[in-house]
């Protein structure tokens, strides 16, 4: 969700508009495999870097292992 939210809203911080906007109750909640999530582009949060990472075909990602 944290890298959703970097990548859509160029910060951390719309994690909670991701949220709210998609009805979610917490950051815990298992999304199942090809969840379509609402992205409200009206609350980018750092346009410059959602910019930026478009320009340049960047993907924001984290992986566990």
């Amino acid at each position: 969700m944290f890298d959703i939210a970097l990548q859509c809203y160029g910060s951390v911080e719309g994690v909670y508009q991701l949220i709210s906007d998609n009805n979610l109750t917490s950051l815990t909640d298992l999304l199942p495999v090809d969840t379509e999530l609402v992205i409200d582009t009206t609350k980018i949060i750092n346009q410059q870097l959602v910019d930026y990472y478009d320009q340049e075909k960047i993907n924001v990602c984290s992986s566990i292992y």
